[in-house]
């Protein structure tokens, strides 16, 4: 009984903010335009800079943007921003760390269809980076970034061990030529795999198969049912296993260390990546390698989204904001030379092309492109082009923390393979129900 008062009122002080919201004009003048994201405020605050130095507006009439921290993690910031829609509090602009978690908000309708208001910008979008904007073929925000699936080697190793990235096509040739990597390299391994994947593991290896989802669009859960998860959690499951495999997980206190220290000779990471190695081993400038993923492990992407919300105080400015800040060729320079991460549009990866030799010369060599080189920039291009998106239904965050789960107890032993897949199917039904069910 008190969970249906509180629902009640919780329902009313709603309708009665969005009845004063529709009675409120859109502020005229400079606007302000909050961005709601996760982190350290400040983090953030160069993109106010860039926005400031390539609006076409005049001083007088640019959106006013700060920033507001949801917490540490993208999911505090999901919450609050869940508080805020239910309080009339709205920010101009919500960060999502990948488009999966968009999907909960769009199918609500909270979250803003600008397709018309990007129409004009559409030729000029990354299909990749399109997709993932995109929910049932409307546009719902931009890419910040496309993260692709990118595959960071050891060159030097590798050609020690006379290892040819361009032949590994398929997964037993991945197993091969780590089994061959061991036997030349004792003491190292050909990759890390510990006993707890994340998101980042999960994703990217269900994005290895072609239209695979989790549940059906009836909500029914597919992971007993369809022989491909089986595969994929027998494939896991032999990496993590396997005699050329660290078994330390992704983002563990021992990952970077061995990293440093040459013990990890690859990486099955995503394009993001290019960021963090250079800070882990500052050394090794120049000695690793880009390319996508093999072949056979497909070429799945998601993206860190940036969203309007529907019920947003100022949305032509957001709009506005969101559109300077990610579609301006000339943005898409200052903020590579901010952060090494590539425009999702061709005139910007056009513009940062014709840049790169300059920002290069006096880049650090702890940079992204001081760290990878000028190639790098064609490298990580070559694998965004053609990313695409895993299509997940609105529950997917307890989905895949689930599917985690019970990765961890088959890679530790608890479970076997059959058992962790029955196991999944059950807790799925148990605790997450339909899917759809909002």
């Amino acid at each position: 009984m008190m969970k249906k008062i509180i629902l009640f009122l919780l329902a009313a002080l709603v309708s009665v903010g969005m009845l004063f919201a529709a009675a409120t004009p859109e502020t005229k003048g400079s606007p302000s335009v909050e961005m709601l994201m996760w982190g350290g405020a400040d983090r953030l605050n160069y993109l106010k800079d860039i926005y400031e130095k390539t609006t076409s507006l005049s001083t007088d009439k640019m959106a006013n943007v700060s920033f507001i921290s949801g917490g540490t993690g993208a999911t505090d910031a999901y919450q609050l921003f869940r508080l805020k829609l239910a309080s009339n509090d709205a920010p101009g602009i919500v960060f999502f760390g990948g488009e999966t978690a968009a999907t909960e908000f769009i199918m609500n309708g909270d979250i803003l269809n600008i397709t018309n208001e990007v129409k004009s910008n559409i030729d000029d979008i990354l299909p990749s980076a399109l997709d993932l904007a995109s929910y049932k073929g409307q546009v719902y925000g931009l890419p910040t970034q496309v993260k692709s699936k990118v595959w960071y080697y050891r060159k030097d190793f590798f050609d020690q061990a006379g290892i040819d990235v361009g032949k590994i096509k398929t997964f037993d040739d991945f197993y091969a030529a780590g089994m061959k990597f061991k036997e030349h390299f004792p003491d190292k391994y050909f990759i890390n795999f510990g006993p707890t994947p994340n998101v980042d593991v999960v994703i990217g290896w269900l994005g290895s198969y072609d239209n695979l989802t989790i549940a059906d669009e009836n909500g029914n859960f597919r992971i007993s049912s369809d022989p491909r998860f089986k595969d994929l959690y027998e494939k896991l499951y032999k990496l993590a296993t396997a005699p050329f495999s660290l078994y330390v997980s992704d983002w563990d206190s021992d990952w970077q260390p061995n990293i440093e220290n040459g013990t990890i000779a690859s990486l099955l990471s995503w394009s993001w990546m290019t960021e963090f190695l250079p800070q882990y081993a500052p050394a090794q400038s120049g000695l690793w390698g880009i390319r996508s993923w093999p072949e056979e492990f497909g070429m799945g992407g998601c993206a860190e989204l940036i969203s309007i919300p529907t019920a947003s105080p100022n949305k032509a400015a957001s709009i506005e904001v969101l559109k300077t800040l990610y579609l301006d060729p000339e943005g898409a320079v200052l903020r590579f030379k901010e952060n090494g991460l590539l425009p999702v549009t061709y005139s910007g990866v056009e513009k940062v092309n014709a840049a790169v030799a300059d920002i290069a010369a006096t880049a650090s060599p702890t940079s992204p492109l001081g760290y990878f080189g000028t190639s790098m920039v064609e490298d990580i291009f070559a694998t965004m082009k053609f990313a695409t998106k895993y299509n997940s239904d609105p529950s997917f965050n307890a989905e895949e923390a689930i599917i985690e789960n019970h990765l961890n107890l088959m890679i530790t032993g608890v479970e076997s393979i059959d058992q962790a897949i029955a196991n999944t199917q059950k807790d799925l039904e148990l605790q997450v129900g339909n899917p759809y069910d909002l």
